[in-house]
C-alpha cells in the first residue's frame, strides 16, 4: 500500500489505459518505457501547485513528463493526442449549465441565489472550452481509457457534464466552509475487482 497525492491518479498508466479495450483491463502493465514521456494536458494554465504535484510524481516515479495548456492560442495538441487530461480548480461554473437539469422550482430557487457564485471573464472562457472538451470525451469511445482528473471546479465540470446540478455555494446552503490550497493523501490497494469508475 503507497500513500499518494492526486497526481498520481493520472501519471499511473496514463498510456497504457488509452491503448487498451474494455476487454482487455485485467492485465493492464502500469509500467512504461524509461524513454517514454508523459504529455498531461490542462484545460487551463495548470498553476504552480498543479505542476508542482504533476513533476514531483513523475519525478518520484521515473517518468518524463510534458504538461501543455490545452486552451492556448498557441497550443497544436488537443485532448486527444496527450495522454491524460487534468481539469484544473478555478472560479465558479455559471448555473446556466445546469439549470435545465433542474425541476422548475429548483431553477427559480438557483435564480435567486446565483449572486453567490464567484464569476469571472476567464471562467467564462473556460466554461465553454472545458463542457465542449468534457462533451467530447464522454461521447468519443476512443477515450474511454485516457485518464481525466478533475480538480475542484474540475470536479464540478464533470458532475455538470453528466446532467448534476451543484451547490452554488456549500457555506451559505450547507453551512460548510470553503476549503482552498488543501491537500489530501489517498490510499490505493492493489485489487483484482479493482472498478476505475470509467464510463463505459
Amino acid at each position: 500500500m503507497r500513500k499518494l497525492l492526486w497526481p498520481i491518479l493520472i501519471l499511473v498508466s496514463a498510456q497504457a489505459y488509452s491503448e487498451v479495450t474494455i476487454n482487455q483491463t485485467s492485465d493492464i502493465d502500469c509500467k512504461l518505457p524509461e524513454d517514454q514521456t508523459l504529455t498531461i494536458g490542462c484545460t487551463n494554465y495548470c498553476g504552480r501547485f498543479n505542476r508542482w504535484g504533476l513533476k514531483w510524481y513523475a519525478r518520484k516515479l521515473g517518468y518524463k513528463l510534458k504538461i501543455v495548456n490545452l486552451r492556448s492560442k498557441n497550443q497544436t495538441l488537443d485532448y486527444t493526442d496527450v495522454d491524460g487530461v487534468l481539469i484544473p480548480g478555478g472560479s465558479d461554473i455559471d448555473p446556466k449549465w445546469y439549470m435545465s437539469s433542474v425541476t422548475p422550482e429548483f431553477r427559480e430557487y438557483l435564480e435567486g441565489i446565483k449572486h453567490l457564485s464567484n464569476y469571472s471573464n476567464i471562467g467564462k472562457k473556460r466554461d465553454e472550452f472545458e463542457f465542449d472538451l468534457v462533451s467530447n470525451y464522454f461521447s468519443n469511445p476512443q477515450q474511454r481509457y485516457q485518464p481525466i482528473l478533475g480538480i475542484c471546479r474540475g470536479m464540478q465540470v464533470l458532475t455538470v457534464s453528466q446532467g448534476i446540478p451543484l451547490y452554488v455555494d456549500i457555506k451559505h446552503e450547507l453551512g460548510i466552509k470553503n476549503r482552498k490550497y488543501t491537500l489530501d493523501k489517498i490510499n490505493i490497494t492493489k485489487s483484482k475487482n479493482v472498478n476505475f469508475g470509467f464510463v463505459l
